[in-house]
């Protein structure tokens, strides 16, 4: 590897580290999410079975505070749903946003990788340039000595 392309080694290397902080930030950001959307079905499932068996949470309906507290409960567990679910949506965005930033990262991290090749093939057109001048230059003396041989 040519000096050029060696200076860009600690740039690439605080970049791949970079790319790896995003990576865990991703996962956690995922995980979050998952946690959240897991909240939200556990939250609708037991919403679906509460309106499918009232008597499970102990209410008898035997007057009208009854059905009136069934009532209250279930906007509770309405109103919980409908915070879960902007909360999934946070941690979508959050998750989106992270994902967003480990891509830009990466990109980066994959510029720089082509910058360094770019620079190590100039190097080496440089180097086979140069080598074939010094060959030419070689086969040109070698010649002019035959033919200065020749010539006595």
């Amino acid at each position: 590897m040519n000096k050029r392309a060696r200076r860009m080694e600690p740039v690439k290397a605080l970049r791949e580290r970079q790319v790896q902080e995003e990576v865990k930030k991703v996962a956690a950001a995922s995980q979050a999410y998952q946690s959240a959307l897991n909240q939200l079905v556990e939250l609708e499932k037991y919403l679906k079975d509460y309106y499918a068996d009232p008597s499970r949470g102990a209410i008898s309906f035997q007057s009208a505070r009854d059905l009136v507290l069934y009532q209250q409960f279930v906007v509770k567990i309405n109103e919980a749903i409908v915070r879960q679910r902007q909360f999934v949506s946070l941690k979508e965005m959050g998750l989106k946003a992270a994902q967003r930033r480990w891509l830009d990262a990466k990109s980066r991290v994959d510029a720089i990788d082509k910058l360094m090749a770019k620079v190590i093939a100039e190097d080496e057109k440089r180097n086979d340039r140069r080598e074939q001048r010094a060959a030419d230059e070689m086969a040109a003396r070698l010649h002019r000595a035959r033919m200065a041989a020749e010539a006595n």
